[in-house]
């Protein structure tokens, strides 16, 4: 269960100013550290160190983790995309798109070519597509439950650091990580990350931290992160980038950067249609913010 303190303060009131909004939120992140800290029983404690309130897949929680690793959101943000194949709805996503989070059941039951993640969640290879290393993609295992959604938005910013070095603050979590380093400095031990996570996972618009859910009791769903990558010279492909496999997917050859959404709503068209589970499939794009021009 969640701390009494925590139990107290849902359903969330009504914040009147952003001072309000920001104590309340630092309560939450009290809570939820001393959560993870709890030593009521050894085993709680070392589940809980092990495992994390996962995010939750709308763009309100997402983008605000993402200010909190350091990027601007007033250039790029998450928004929602509602159809992989109704141009009318693709066409409301703001061009360019830099990468997509795909939002998928974790299957309960072991396939061919699927690979079990920390959470015991199943990464099935519905697709065709070639698993693979290759010194121009970034990809770690996710070894954390409930880490899912922060690895996919990291898996995601990592491989496109070097394009958008502009968007994320200097100084900041993803610049001393990633941004002014020869390689990336991350795993799944860094603190502060972590500590990132949980304040996202604690956030108002992040439902997992409304109902209660115990760190590391699976919820069904998991995050996958597809971006464009070039690999070779001028070969556009899809990547695939899931904490649960040993290395990344690259699938087929992208024409465009601007056709990156329609080529990849494909992709994601045919492994929800052989998906043969009744579940519900969520797509974010991090996508041009075109409320700032």
């Amino acid at each position: 269960m969640l701390p009494a303190a925590v139990n107290r303060l849902v359903p969330f009131p009504l914040l009147d100013s952003p001072q309000q909004e920001a104590e309340y939120h630092a309560v939450l992140f009290r809570c939820c550290v001393a959560m993870s800290q709890s030593d009521d029983a050894a085993a709680g404690a070392a589940a809980e160190q092990s495992s994390l309130l996962p995010l939750e897949s709308n763009p309100e929680t997402l983008n605000y983790f993402l200010t909190l690793l350091g990027w601007d959101l007033d250039q790029y943000h998450f928004v929602d995309v509602y159809s992989t194949s109704d141009k009318d709805l693709l066409n409301l996503v703001p061009r360019p798109v830099l990468g997509l989070l795909f939002v998928q059941p974790s299957t309960t039951h072991e396939t061919s070519g699927s690979t079990t993640g920390q959470d015991g969640s199943v990464a099935v290879a519905a697709t065709a597509g070639k698993m693979e290393q290759d010194a121009n993609i970034w990809h770690v295992r996710q070894t954390v439950g409930g880490m899912c959604g922060s690895l996919a938005i990291l898996h995601l910013i990592a491989n496109i650091c070097k394009e958008t070095s502009t968007m994320i603050k200097a100084d900041s979590w993803l610049d001393q990580r990633f941004c002014s380093k020869e390689e990336a400095d991350w795993d799944a031990k860094d603190d502060e990350f972590r500590k990132l996570h949980q304040t996202a996972a604690c956030y108002k618009k992040n439902q997992t931290s409304h109902s209660q859910l115990i760190p590391g009791r699976r919820v069904g769903t998991t995050f996958i992160a597809l971006v464009p990558i070039e690999i070779g010279r001028g070969n556009l492909r899809l990547v695939e980038l899931d904490g649960r496999k040993e290395g990344p997917v690259i699938h087929e050859t992208i024409e465009t950067r601007e056709t990156f959404l329609e080529d990849a709503c494909q992709w994601m068209e045919q492994t929800i249609m052989k998906s043969q589970m009744d579940a519900k499939f969520a797509i974010l794009a991090l996508a041009k913010n075109e409320n700032k021009l």
